[in-house]
């Protein structure tokens, strides 16, 4: 089975640094792969896993959705 983590949008640093550094692991991927299959960089991959970027673009979250497999879901609830 594959692993599927969602990410709360009312804390989306936070859950999405959680997100990508878990799946990460747990696939066995360096940062440097992580970026090259992304296509973003590894600056900010790992900014992103150490929960200080605080802006990301949504293109940007989905393609490291995509590159992990697709199996991070955003949950888009009200505050």
């Amino acid at each position: 089975m594959t692993p599927e983590v969602l990410v709360n949008v009312a804390d989306p640093v936070k859950g999405l640094s959680y997100a990508v550094r878990r799946l990460r692991k747990e696939y066995k991927i360096s940062l440097a792969e992580l970026a090259k299959r992304s296509g973003v960089h590894i600056r900010t991959l790992k900014a992103v896993e150490a929960g200080r970027r605080n802006s990301l673009t949504l293109r940007g979250a989905l393609a490291i959705s995509k590159a992990l497999g697709g199996n991070i879901k955003f949950v888009i609830s009200p505050l």
